[in-house]
């Protein structure tokens, strides 16, 4: 795996966008149990706003969500300067059950 010279490995301020109750809470537990800053959004409008107010070192997030996708917050995020270099992680669960 080649590593990325501008990721901080000790980022902290993490975003996940999640609509479902239960897997939004079991990360935002998990991950500040483990000592990083989590902001949570339920869907795409949220999490837009949320950018606007502050850069995550990090962003969790799901593709299907209600009204506007993840796609639309993933290409959001890629054309603005100041945030195109943020990490993100696709959360899904699209694949077939078999996979």
């Amino acid at each position: 795996m080649k590593s990325n010279p501008e990721y901080r490995w000790d980022s902290k301020h993490i975003l996940v966008v999640e609509d479902d109750e239960l897997l939004r809470d079991l990360l935002v537990r998990k991950l500040s149990g483990a000592g990083y800053d989590i902001e949570s959004c339920i869907d795409a409008p949220s999490a837009l706003m949320s950018l606007e107010r502050e850069k995550p070192d990090i962003i969790l997030l799901d593709l299907i969500l209600p009204g506007i996708d993840g796609f639309h917050v993933l290409e959001k995020v890629r054309e603005e300067e100041g945030l195109k270099d943020i990490p993100i992680l696709i959360l899904s669960n699209l694949g077939q059950q078999e996979d």
